[in-house]
């Protein structure tokens, strides 16, 4: 029972992770692509 718990907490934290991860590359390529149309305006 406790080894089945230690693994729906892994689980749990593997997800964080993953969405912490998918939400920073998701705010990298906003920026990205800000700069690209200020960039754009500027040239």
């Amino acid at each position: 029972m406790r080894f089945f718990f230690a693994e729906a907490d892994a689980t749990e934290s593997l997800r964080k992770v993953l969405s912490n991860t998918v939400s920073l590359h998701v705010e990298i390529w906003l920026a990205a692509k800000r700069v690209a149309s200020v960039n754009g305006v500027m040239s």
